[in-house]
């Protein structure tokens, strides 16, 4: 549990520096990725994070639940609720989700009675998450498994909009999270006629986690002995092009470095 990671042993220095460098970052910046292979712990990390900061406000969004027609209207709908539930109802809230929903005829009245444009009510609900008076934190799950640009793009877009908003403001009450593997998002954005540079506007710094498979799973078979006791006796055949294995004095230590912290979760 990375959020008892100040008490356990040196063996967790690395990724107890990296908890801290993130908790420190995100304390004075507003966008930051978080770096590292699939199942290698981001979410845990942010987990910690959120143990850390209970004041806080979470919204955690699985991009891959989305697509490219609706990923707006779902981030402008979670901060929504979010607001509603603390007992603040934003005006803009309907007039901006109209021009995510494709409602033609919303939209037609929109022009017709001038109301305030797209942007003027995207800076109306700035102002409306704001007096919730503490952070809101935006975090992206697996943006680097979504294969079409436009899908991110808009992600990226209507995120930047949020904060361009808040950006003269002493306190920034808006943070984002993307968790991913960024050289995986460089081969997307630098794909044919692409620029992987891209992203850097978007994305201004990121974090990237240690492997340390092999230091969780010893930590947990050494706090886990009666569990471990019963997996050693089993026969682990099955792992034998997956992972290198042998037998010594009855027991089965398996060598998991190298291997992501979910894969080895998986195992246990």
């Amino acid at each position: 549990d990375l959020a008892n990671l100040m008490t356990v042993d040196d063996l967790y220095s690395e990724r107890v520096r990296d908890f801290r460098k993130i908790s420190s970052y995100l304390s004075n910046r507003s966008v930051l990725a978080i770096d590292s292979p699939y199942g290698n712990g981001k979410s845990s990390v942010v987990e910690a994070l959120r143990s850390k900061e209970k004041e806080w406000k979470f919204i955690t969004f699985g991009i891959l639940s989305t697509t490219v027609e609706n990923v707006e209207y779902c981030i402008v709908r979670e901060i929504g609720r979010l607001l509603e539930s603390e007992g603040i109802y934003s005006n803009p809230i309907s007039k901006i989700k109209s021009f995510f929903s494709h409602d033609f005829a919303c939209c037609v009245g929109e022009l017709l009675f001038e109301s305030p444009s797209y942007e003027d009510q995207l800076k109306n609900f700035v102002t409306d998450i704001r007096k919730l008076g503490r952070v809101i934190v935006l975090n992206f799950e697996d943006i680097d498994r979504v294969t079409d640009t436009n899908h991110l793009n808009k992600v990226f877009s209507i995120c930047d909009s949020l904060l361009k908003y808040e950006a003269k403001e002493k306190d920034k009450y808006i943070k984002v999270i993307y968790q991913c593997n960024v050289e995986a998002l460089r081969k997307l954005f630098g794909g044919k006629n692409g620029d992987s540079r891209y992203i850097e506007k978007y994305i201004p710094h990121a974090i990237s986690l240690d492997t340390l498979a092999g230091d969780f799973f010893r930590y947990v078979r050494d706090k886990n002995v009666e569990k471990y006791t019963k997996i050693k006796n089993l026969d682990f055949k099955f792992l034998s092009e997956r992972f290198k294995s042998v037998l010594v004095d009855n027991e089965l230590p398996l060598l998991f470095d190298g291997h992501t912290v979910r894969g080895v979760e998986q195992i246990l």
